[in-house]
């Protein structure tokens, strides 16, 4: 039975092919945004992480309250206790995190390659539940300084350097960090690991000896920690087990700069990052978008219906009854649905792959977004849905009252009731309400993307260009010692040169990229405090005499630096207004002296202090984010701090990517060793802040103009239709001295003012559901006046003109020939 009803469905949507085409695109398109939204939510938010039983893999933090800071990192003699004496993890599993420790330079014929890596534990594997490729992962013995260094490779890794060499095992891997160390390959892991960071590579952790680690300190989060619950441990119970430890550790260390609590987070929902409120307002906007679908579909098969009352009576004097016919109809609606799905499904996998191409780099694992068997079981469940949602008011309509009644109402198959036009009107009143929503939410967005790429950033950002230098190798001093080839020397002649560069203004040198600061904690000299954590947290830069003019900075009191300012004077400071506000209110802050070593010097420390003279003020700069309030700053002088690294900063006659090329020549000419520097355009560096919030308003602009297009449609269709059924009414009032234009006013008065009921639903569920999005949102309120009135009355007027065809036809009626229509 069920095949025959599909069949007669078939014909019967065939009998109509252009009403049944438009239901179908129309549906489609709704099944569609849903399908790939599904994909990206599954990827990101709902497939399992690829590790065995990843349910039980969970990242523990150490928690600084007295410091405001939730989570952060842990010390290395904490970990090695949380290993030794938990009772909750099967394994413990840690990386070095402290800044340098991810990134190596390997060694090959054609020169250096920068690539990521980590310093790992030889039980992180063990966490994780992957073995090798090929070879072995990391022993616990391989931590110990004193046998042969060894590496394992990434399948990526392997891939492009070795091209897949299957003898790789027991060959060398050169790398020049701070050291230059020839590693033994004693394996290669699976394809798609890469944790941490995107490792291609991890060396043993006992090797972070080379970089002047202390394992044994308790008072630094220099570690990352990767635990592997027990089988049918909870998170909370593991959390209070660690704490209670933490707690023991504390109490008995007497120290209280040491933590003294921890949070357990499962990898899952950190792997997930900032980005789950915003798939779930991306999916919901796509549900609302396949509900507006679903109305014009409904509307669509009401004005239909009536064509079909004579059908149906003559099916019920057959002998069919009202479920019989309710099913046959719900069976029209499913094929509908189904035909819509599959096309759906088309469109999909084009969204996706748009997706993939143009999402942003910071959604973690956007490029696994696929259509694969979750995806399509969903999108077959909204094809069902979609049918139910569509097809249910028109069958009911149908199927109501006496079946038999219009075979004696003759040919008069047209007539239509109240219930049905009421049911019509809400119909286009739910669509007009549900396109105000997302058109308010796109609003939002898109003001909160305008105020967020037109913050001042605190410099100009026009015509910059950066490259981070990375000069950790062998071929340089260590950084702060002296020698033939020191970093800051190397920085200087390159700045030499560059400044010698066509095209270039000025060129100065940063310790950090502009999107980046080192957090320290300081001491101001002549104010006592009980521990560290009442000293002031601060971010450290390292930059050059022109820096603040290269960057456009203003100077606001007070001296900058001078090229006079090395390390063979004295140590001096400036620091930005933020600093300034908050630890100088009622003081001048020249003239005083900061200890910028104190958070990392120990108790038995016998170096001697040097305090740093602040000899300027400088404006505030958002070096942590568009979108945060600028923290307290200081920059030291870059050749009075010296570090194995540098971020060029460049001020350009000419845009700024046609001096990419040449810089990376100038650099490798001036040693061939050094790695290809990274080079960005400071628009490129912003922009890569900025991606997610364009990538969630793009799309929600998207979905919102689909909307519009639908609900436009939709208005004009029922009004469009509702003309026709009132032909001969109108003629009537025509007839009887109606004027053209009291005919054209009462048909737009009629339509507005379902559309206006429709505005008021759409501003009171609006004001309910954009506080959902107030996480999202950037210098804008979740009720913004203007985006809710702009929104309403912009929505007004596209009704307006879809109104004003049906409402001109209506006044132009012939009343003759009105009065002669049935």
């Amino acid at each position: 039975m069920v095949l025959s009803d599909v069949r007669y469905a078939v014909r019967r949507i065939a009998r109509t092919p252009v009403a049944s085409l438009a239901a179908i695109a129309v549906l489609a398109l709704g099944i569609a945004a849903n399908t790939t939204m599904f994909g990206v939510l599954h990827a990101v938010l709902l497939r399992p992480l690829p590790y065995p039983a990843p349910d039980r893999l969970v990242r523990i933090w150490e928690q600084q309250p007295r410091r405001d800071i939730a989570r952060d990192r842990a010390a290395p003699q904490n970990v090695a206790d949380w290993r030794d004496q938990n009772h909750s993890f099967d394994s413990i599993g840690y990386w070095a995190a402290f800044r340098g420790a991810n990134e190596f330079n390997l060694v090959g014929p054609q020169g250096s390659e920068r690539v990521r890596g980590a310093y790992a534990s030889a039980s992180l594997f063990r966490v994780l539940g992957v073995g090798p490729r090929l070879g072995r992962t990391l022993y616990a013995q391989d931590d110990e300084m004193e046998r042969n260094p060894v590496v394992v490779l990434s399948d990526r890794l392997w891939q492009r350097r070795f091209r897949g060499d299957p003898e790789i095992v027991g060959k060398t891997l050169t790398v020049d960090s701070y050291a230059r160390i020839d590693y033994t390959i004693v394996g290669v892991m699976p394809p798609g690991l890469d944790y941490p960071n995107d490792s291609e590579m991890w060396l043993p952790a006992g090797f972070m000896g080379l970089r002047d680690v202390d394992l044994k300190r308790r008072d630094v989060p220099w570690f990352s920690v990767l635990a592997r619950m027990r089988p049918g441990m909870t998170v909370e119970q593991a959390q209070a087990d660690v704490q209670a430890l933490q707690q023991r550790i504390a109490a008995d260390a007497k120290d209280p700069d040491i933590s003294p609590s921890v949070v357990l987070q499962l990898l899952q929902d950190e792997s997930m990052g900032t980005v789950k409120p915003a798939l779930f307002l991306l999916q919901g906007t796509v549900l609302f978008v396949l509900l507006i679908a679903c109305a014009n579909v409904a509307n669509l098969l009401l004005a239909n219906a009536a064509a079909r009352h004579r059908e149906i009576a003559v099916r019920a004097a057959m002998g069919a009854g009202r479920a019989r016919v309710f099913w046959q109809l719900l069976v029209e609606s499913v094929v509908r649905a189904l035909a819509a799905g599959a096309l759906g499904v088309l469109l999909a996998m084009w969204g996706m792959s748009l997706v993939r191409r143009f999402g942003p780099d910071t959604i973690p694992r956007l490029a696994g977004t696929e259509l694969n068997g979750p995806v399509l079981l969903f999108t077959l469940g909204v094809s069902l849905l979609a049918a139910v949602l569509f097809g249910l008011a028109p069958a009911l309509h149908l199927v109501r009252g006496e079946l038999t009644d219009h075979l004696r109402e003759g040919s008069r198959g047209s007539t239509t009731g109240v219930g049905h036009t009421r049911i019509r009107n809400g119909l286009l009143v739910a669509e007009v309400a549900l396109t105000l929503i997302l058109l308010v939410g796109a609003g939002l967005l898109l003001q909160s993307l305008y105020k967020l790429q037109r913050i001042d950033m605190g410099f100009t950002p026009e015509q910059l260009l950066t490259a981070k230098l990375d000069m950790s190798s062998s071929t340089y001093s260590p950084s702060g010692r002296p020698g033939p080839n020191r970093p800051q020397d190397f920085t200087k002649r390159v700045l030499e040169r560059l400044d010698a560069m066509p095209g270039v203004r000025a060129a100065a040198a940063d310790l950090l990229p502009p999107a980046g600061s080192i957090m320290r904690t300081v001491a101001i000299q002549g104010r006592a405090v009980q521990s560290k954590a009442d000293m002031p947290s601060v971010l450290v830069r390292a930059v050059t005499s022109n820096y603040f003019d290269v960057m456009d900075v203003p100077l606001k009191k007070g001296r900058a630096f001078t090229d006079n300012d090395t390390e063979a004077m004295p140590s001096v400071v400036i620091i930005n207004d933020a600093f300034a506000r908050r630890h100088f209110a009622n003081v001048d802050p020249l003239g005083q002296r900061l200890d910028l070593q104190a958070g990392t010097r120990r108790p038995d420390d016998t170096r001697p202090i040097v305090f740093s003279e602040i000899v300027g003020i400088v404006g505030d700069v958002r070096n942590t984010g568009a979108n945060e309030e600028p923290k307290p700053e200081v920059y030291a002088p870059y050749y009075q701090w010296a570090w194995n690294q540098a971020t060029l900063v460049m001020r350009t006659a000419t845009t700024p990517s046609s001096l990419g090329s040449a810089l990376r020549i100038e650099v490798h000419r001036m040693n061939p060793d050094q790695p290809i520097p990274n080079v960005q355009s400071m628009g490129q560096i912003l922009g890569t802040l900025h991606a997610e919030p364009r990538f969630r308003t793009l799309l929600v602009g998207l979905f919102g103009a689909i909307a519009l297009i639908l609900a436009t449609i939709g208005i004009y269709g029922v009004l469009d239709y509702g003309v026709t059924q009132r032909t001969h009414e109108i003629g009537v009032r025509l007839a009887l001295g109606a004027s053209s234009e009291t005919v054209r006013r009462m048909v737009v008065r009629q339509a507005l003012r379902l559309v206006a009921i429709g505005v008021v639903i759409g501003l009171i569920g609006a004001a309910l559901l954009s506080r959902l999005m107030s996480t999202l949102l950037f210098n804008v309120s979740p009720l913004d006046p203007p985006t809710f009135v702009g929104a309403a009355v912009f929505l007004i007027g596209l009704a307006w003109l879809a109104v004003f065809y049906p409402a001109r036809r209506a006044a132009s009626l012939d009343p003759m020939l009105a009065l002669r229509h049935e």
